[in-house]
């Protein structure tokens, strides 16, 4: 174990001392870094590409994957631009009166017709129910109890006039460069809201321990409610027909 942590240590110190920019953590997730990292006791201290202080366990961190992705990274930057293949030129092709025909349009020609219109509204229909009503009202970041990630906590908020069902929260976490380092799906406290109702949600996502940007995609079905007739009260009596002269 002793000889382990040492070959640990002089790997961590070779990345450092080469100027390594790149975290690999056990999980798969990957930290670009500003500047080298350093091993303090059981953590691995670096700066973010956002200029924030932040750490890691180092049995949290891979060491071989972290130097293998610092060195691919160094080689790209050093290789030269690839030469970039000749771009084709365009057939260019001249038109003349004659190519256009000399008949003129009917009148039914480039008028809508009624099909076309209700498949309009239908498609129009479904990409607002598509697009939902459900909203993310707040959110916070918080390090999970276990302390191998972190969690994302929020609230939902239907903002439309009906009832929103079968509601599915879907949260996406990218680094500094629009990179994808965690995806996960909420854990709600309620999948149906009546409008202007607000839910909670939580969202795990083992093996992330920082992020730049959170992309919220809320997908849900809305119903329409329709008032139910009271049996209870009394009907209209119709007026009597008018009477003969």
């Amino acid at each position: 174990m002793r000889r382990s942590l040492i070959l640990a240590a002089a790997l961590l110190l070779v990345s450092s001392a080469g100027g390594a920019d790149w975290l690999v953590t056990r999980a798969g997730g990957r930290i670009e870094t500003q500047g080298p990292w350093q091993v303090k006791g059981k953590l691995v201290v670096f700066t973010g590409k956002s200029g924030a202080l932040a750490s890691l366990r180092l049995a949290d961190v891979d060491l071989a994957a972290s130097a293998a992705a610092t060195a691919e990274a160094k080689r790209a930057k050093e290789a030269p631009e690839a030469v970039k293949p000749p771009e084709r030129k365009k057939s260019v092709r001249s038109l003349t009166d004659a190519d256009f025909s000399r008949k003129p349009p009917s009148p039914d020609e480039g008028a809508a017709k009624p099909d076309d219109a209700a498949k309009a509204k239908d498609s129009d229909a479904k990409a607002k129910a598509d697009k939902g009503t459900v909203v993310v009202d707040s959110w916070r970041k918080a390090d999970r109890a276990e302390g191998d990630g972190i969690d994302i906590f929020g609230t939902l908020q239907n903002t439309g006039q009906e009832m929103a069902a079968d509601i599915v929260l879907k949260v996406t976490l990218l680094n500094e460069a629009k990179e994808t380092v965690g995806t996960g799906q909420g854990v709600l406290a309620a999948t149906s809201l009546t409008a202007g109702g607000k839910t909670s949600f939580r969202v795990a996502f083992s093996g992330v321990f920082t992020f730049a940007q959170a992309q919220f995609e809320v997908t849900n079905r809305t119903i329409t409610m329709t008032p139910v007739p009271d049996e209870t009260a009394p009907k209209k009596k119709a007026p009597p027909p008018p009477s003969g002269e």
